[in-house]
């Protein structure tokens, strides 16, 4: 009768040693297996994050002292708002500037195409966002100097000032300029 007894606690006794000793190896294994995933080197992940390059050009042509077809390309890689000023002085053949600057339809003509752009302070804002080689509307169909009334050793010189910013977001062109073109106010 001893021995049965005996035999059956150390057998209880190994039942529950095994499940212990087994429960054990599953919680080891578990958090092993965990921590050896997480400890793992991913592999490398290459970044082609491609900044934005903003950027216009004026495109113009010039023929026989009359100034046509004016008109900015956006170079940029994204979409952009374009603005430009017209700056209108006499210059000598150094570049100097005059000390008086020419007065339209007095000086010089200028015609200026307005479809499409929006004229605020001292610059024209071109309502649309321009694709990436891209062009706005003609700004200027025509400008020329009246004959004969350029100072001595002076002639008319009319550049156009362009300037771009990237179209996304929408409030770039509002924060930079603090103008909203009218395709991003709806």
């Amino acid at each position: 009768m001893y021995r049965t007894e005996f035999m059956k606690k150390t057998f209880k006794w190994k039942k529950s040693f095994v499940l212990l000793v087994s429960a054990a190896v599953l919680v080891f294994g578990v958090v092993g297996g965990t921590l050896a995933w997480l400890i793992a080197e991913p592999q490398q992940v290459t970044n082609n994050f491609e900044y934005a390059q903003v950027s216009c050009q004026v495109e113009e042509t010039f023929k026989d002292n009359v100034k046509s077809n004016v008109s900015i390309k956006n170079t940029s890689n994204v979409s952009a708002y374009i603005r430009a000023a017209v700056v209108v002085t006499w210059q000598d053949a150094a570049g100097n500037v005059y000390g008086t600057n020419p007065v339209a339809d007095r000086d010089y003509t200028i015609a200026f195409n307005t479809n499409g752009w929006t004229k605020r302070g001292g610059f024209y804002y071109w309502d649309q966002p321009v694709e990436k080689d891209g062009y706005t509307g003609e700004l200027i169909t025509t400008c020329e100097p009246i004959g004969g009334k350029a100072p001595e050793g002076y002639t008319l010189c009319v550049e156009i000032v362009a300037e771009a910013v990237q179209a996304e977001p929408a409030t770039v062109v509002s924060e930079a300029w603090g103008f909203a073109p009218v395709s991003s106010e709806n």
